[in-house]
């Protein structure tokens, strides 16, 4: 059995408006096509669907094809929809805020995979604070957002890495052949603290080995302490994505005990989210 979506709209156009010469009214068909069309469903069916005279009514194998017809039809119709759909998803543009540490360490890779997946898809990134992130999604400034250790997300949201905090010191320093650093041990130096999304969280860590931490400097920019660790100035913990911005003058040593951050992927809570950056994230999950 040999049949086309073409035969069976004609069928269900013919059988709806009572009539061919109706039906190639109504569909914008030539009468001539819609007898082709119906003549080969019938050829492949084996029969005729329809009685032409004395008016044209359905056979009985007409009447038992025709709901399975319409369904087919329907089916055909929702997957055309879906698909141009999902075509439509995979062009335009969105806007993505990160922090500096995984603009840096991370959004590069991130990129490339969705470039080569979407290529007409354009993500414009913006460098925002922890803190604004969350704003900035609730309005609408930005359609999605790498978020550090959020309290809640959408259930659509996903943890595209988690990222270890490290020491940094340089390389001629006394810990510098350990294989990892105790945050104690480290603090025998000032430490300088980069006054970005992470500042809280090194604050936490250096305050659970002393409860009376005060940093020796907080500089705003995390070049700018790698630069300072490197003159001697002191030593400092960063996240762990933040090494492609050291030189090879500096080492970053994991710490004593482990601490770690989760970057979370995702839309706005409170609204609907782009259907761009759902495909976006669906294919990033597909990636993990």
């Amino acid at each position: 059995m040999d049949f086309t979506l073409t035969q069976l709209r004609a069928f269900l156009a013919v059988n709806k408006f009572s009539g061919f010469t109706a039906a190639a009214d109504e569909t914008g068909a030539t009468q001539a096509a819609l007898s082709y069309a119906v003549a080969g469903l019938e050829k492949s069916l084996n029969d005729k669907l329809f009685i032409r005279q004395p008016r044209l009514e359905l056979t009985e194998l007409g009447k038992q094809i025709l709901h399975k017809a319409q369904a087919i039809v329907e089916a055909a119709d929702e997957l055309e929809r879906v698909s141009n759909e999902y075509s439509s998803n995979k062009q335009g543009s969105i806007r993505l805020a990160a922090s500096t540490t995984v603009i840096t360490g991370l959004i590069p890779d991130l990129l490339k995979f969705w470039n080569h997946a979407f290529p007409e898809i354009v993500v414009t990134v913006l460098e925002a604070e922890d803190d604004e992130m969350p704003k900035w999604l609730s309005e609408g400034i930005v359609d999605a957002a790498i978020l550090i250790n959020p309290s809640s997300v959408d259930s659509a949201a996903i943890v595209i890495a988690e990222d270890e905090y490290k020491a940094v010191i340089r390389l001629d320093h006394p810990l510098s052949g350990m294989k990892s650093i105790n945050v104690e041990d480290l603090m025998i130096d000032p430490i300088l603290i980069s006054d970005t999304g992470c500042k809280s969280k090194v604050l936490s860590i250096c305050r659970e080995a002393d409860p009376d931490f005060q940093p020796e400097q907080e500089i705003r920019e995390l070049k700018t302490v790698f630069e300072l660790v490197e003159a001697g100035i002191g030593v400092s913990i960063v996240p762990g994505l933040a090494e492609v911005l050291a030189n090879d003058q500096l080492l970053l040593l994991p710490l004593e005990p482990i601490h770690t951050r989760s970057l979370v992927l995702t839309g706005p809570e409170n609204r609907r989210w782009s259907p761009i950056v759902e495909v976006l994230i669906g294919q990033t999950k597909s990636k993990s």
